[in-house]
């Protein structure tokens, strides 16, 4: 079994480790971080995730971001591939690929020009490197999209690394957050990535 596969088990091994009052409070925390930052604030669409437990769960900024008047989308596996579908409330979503709650078909497919994405993993590093469930759905959707998209990884500590091995198609995050860590991801240039 090669490292990368290694590592993946033993990352979805330790997050189902972390205790339900240990989640909740790390989700709470990064929920509230999230609620207060101006990237979300300016955002005038925000790309959310439903979570499957245990994945850090963001349900409430999708009650918060609609009173905020901004525009929310959800991911909806078809296929090989995942598109974004914008929702009008939670009713909009219900289970579906991988047990997990997706838009609904008649909702709007989403093309923003500029949004900010959480994006879900079972780990990310400090370099804004980002491991998945090895499906590539984040990775080929950002390839594909031609909208500036601030992505913002969200983790519990446990699975922030210093390193993970990453591909050259690997899409790196703009930002990480855990419940005791913000890092701001500077690219190759030494600038941070992220719109202002």
């Amino acid at each position: 079994m090669d490292t990368k596969s290694s590592l993946r088990r033993q990352l979805i091994e330790n997050r189902k480790l972390l205790s339900e009052e240990k989640r909740i409070q790390e989700a709470e925390f990064i929920r509230r971080y999230l609620m207060g930052h101006s990237k979300l604030q300016e955002a005038d669409v925000l790309m959310l995730y439903a979570a499957k437990l245990p994945e850090v769960d963001m349900d409430a900024l999708l009650d918060w971001a609609l009173m905020q008047g901004k525009r929310v989308c959800f991911p909806r596996v078809n296929g090989d591939d995942m598109d974004f579908y914008f929702v009008k409330d939670a009713s909009s979503l219900s289970p579906g690929n991988f047990g997990v709650r997706e838009p609904v078909e008649n909702c709007e497919i989403a093309m923003p020009q500029r949004a900010v994405c959480l994006v879900p993993g079972v780990g990310f590093d400090r370099l804004g490197n980002r491991m998945g469930y090895g499906k590539g759905y984040y990775d080929k959707y950002f390839h594909k999209s031609k909208a500036d998209i601030v992505k913002i990884g969200v983790c519990y500590d446990e699975q922030l690394l210093d390193a993970l091995p990453a591909e050259k198609h690997d899409i790196k995050m703009d930002m990480v957050i855990s419940a005791s860590e913000v890092i701001d991801v500077v690219n190759e240039k030494g600038q941070c990535s992220i719109w202002i």
